[in-house]
């Protein structure tokens, strides 16, 4: 079960300094204010901030489980998404089977009818996290995120829209026999060269949780990417940022991804960015009022600062 929303001054680093600046850049240079569909938490801080460049809403809360009051957040939350004026939705439930079997705990339908242009995935738990299912815990966040995208390019065949943007922030740290699957299967290329040349994991138990930055960016960024090839979509990933979050038990890693479809005739989206360029950036981390650039340990290092312009030339295009 994942803990609650904390906000943190790592946190507010990341989506003051570095969020903001990315999506008020697409917005101007794209000429739209976003569809927003994620995890904002009962206080919405980032709603707040990004008011003016949202249009509609999506959110999605758990009721609380040991609250004499296990509704109080979704409360909360509606009533700060209405005081916005902003349209929204609020689904009650986890995200993973809200979407996947089209309604939320409380019987409400889930659907999606245009394209989402951007997603926060503001997860409080490992990326191999667990939700709970008739069929007991289960790990549903990459079937999930392959449906969502597949919903998205439902929706982008029918629209014509073509351009959005992910961000996702998961704890830093994984399910061992999650990642040992994930090097084991690996070919040869950059990814396995990256991932050998990388120290053990801190955590060393080989069952149960492991904590490593370099193995989870490596992760996410190849299962991630792999994803969006799957259904004809061109992805630019930013340097992951670390940061951590409301206790500092709670350290995170949070990932902003650019995202268009590609020309239907292409066999293959047309890339930008290639393996070892993404793997060889440099990972950021989220001081209290500073960033400060981690070069990866695994090679000689890029550990120079991404360009937002770059960025934006490349959704635009």
């Amino acid at each position: 079960m994942p803990a609650g929303f904390g906000d943190s001054p790592g946190k507010r680093m990341v989506r003051e300094q570095l969020n903001t600046p990315l999506l008020r850049g697409v917005s101007n240079a794209l000429g739209i204010q976003y569809f927003y569909c994620g995890l904002p938490g009962p206080d919405i801080l980032d709603i707040v901030l990004w008011k003016d460049m949202i249009r509609r809403i999506v959110a999605f809360e758990i009721e609380a489980s040991e609250s004499e009051d296990p509704r109080r957040d979704l409360v909360a939350l509606g009533r700060n998404l209405s005081l916005l004026g902003i349209p929204h939705k609020v689904h009650c439930g986890y995200l993973e089977t809200t979407v996947l079997l089209g309604r939320d705990d409380d019987g409400e339908a889930y659907s999606q009818d245009e394209l989402i242009t951007l997603y926060n995935l503001d997860f409080c738990n490992a990326i191999t996290g667990r939700v709970p299912t008739k069929e007991g815990n289960r790990c549903l966040r990459f079937e999930v995120l392959r449906h969502m995208l597949a919903v998205q390019g439902e929706q982008h065949r029918r629209s014509g829209q073509s351009k959005f943007i992910l961000l996702l922030t998961v704890r830093d740290e994984f399910h061992a026999a999650e990642m040992q699957g994930f090097v084991s299967g690996l070919a040869s290329g950059p990814v396995a060269d990256f991932v050998a040349a990388l120290p053990p994991p801190e955590d060393l138990p080989q069952t149960g949780m492991q904590r490593s930055t370099l193995h989870l960016k490596a992760f996410v960024f190849s299962v991630l990417r792999a994803y969006c090839h799957g259904h004809n979509i061109s992805s630019l990933f930013l340097p992951p940022v670390k940061y951590v979050g409301r206790s500092t038990r709670s350290r995170m890693l949070h990932f902003a991804v650019l995202c268009r479809f590609g020309n239907v005739e292409n066999a293959l989206p047309v890339e930008v960015q290639d393996d070892d360029g993404f793997l060889r950036k440099a990972c950021v981390h989220a001081q209290d009022d500073h960033f400060k650039v981690e070069p990866c340990s695994a090679q000689e290092p890029d550990s120079s600062a991404f360009e937002l312009d770059g960025a934006i030339a490349f959704i635009h295009g």
